[in-house]
């Protein structure tokens, strides 16, 4: 305890977001408390309360650390040294994958998140969940422009509105490909993986340039 003492902040909070990750997913968000938080962390009640003022303030940090982390995957796919086409695919893959590793959390990234930041009294973790998800939209939209500059994309589209659009599509296929496996498999008669292909390639369609449209 006496080494924990002199940790920085961070790693206090790192602590207590650890040891919340492995009990929501031993028991679910709802039904864990702040008290069995505390403890697994190694930490009292009341110091768990100074870094974190309740539950959804450290569900929050979890949020957070997520975000930050896909965002690190999605910007190293998209600067990737592939062509246009080759990036999009490698950012879609990167956001499956994130999926498969992190599926508690990637449920999370996609409910609500608060954009009242700057109304006086909101806590800071909520301002820094804001903040990393307009810098994964715009990786996302640079990454639109570039593929408009080059012709590849549709010049028509507008990029704040297209993030959204791809933001929803993407999550949407790759959840219904984790959730329905068996029904893909079984019924479908192709594999996880051919699903995630063709919903991918259905997306992109949905944003190229008539002439690569007509050319795939």
């Amino acid at each position: 305890m006496a080494r924990r003492k002199q940790e920085p902040a961070s790693a206090h909070r790192n602590h207590m977001i650890t040891a919340a990750k492995q009990l929501f997913e031993q028991k679910g968000i709802e039904k864990t408390t702040m008290d069995e938080i505390a403890a697994a962390a190694g930490y009292s009640k009341a110091t768990l309360y100074v870094y974190f003022k309740n539950k959804d303030e450290l569900v929050g940090g979890m949020i957070l650390e997520a975000m930050s982390e896909l965002h690190v995957r999605l910007k190293k796919a998209a600067e990737s040294g592939q062509d246009v086409i080759g990036r999009y695919y490698e950012i879609c893959r990167a956001l499956a994958g994130y999926r498969d590793e992190y599926p508690m959390q990637f449920d999370l990234i996609l409910q609500r998140i608060r954009i009242d930041v700057e109304q006086e009294g909101t806590p800071t973790i909520y301002k820094e969940i804001f903040e990393v998800g307009e810098q994964m939209n715009r990786t996302i939209g640079e990454f639109l422009e570039e593929g408009i500059l080059k012709g590849v994309f549709d010049e028509s589209i507008k990029i704040p509105q297209a993030v959204f659009v791809l933001w929803s599509g993407l999550s949407g296929i790759i959840q219904m490909a984790a959730q329905k496996g068996e029904y893909i498999e079984n019924v479908m008669g192709c594999t996880k993986t051919e699903f995630l292909d063709y919903g991918f390639g259905f997306m992109l369609r949905s944003i190229l340039a008539k002439g690569e449209r007509d050319g795939r």
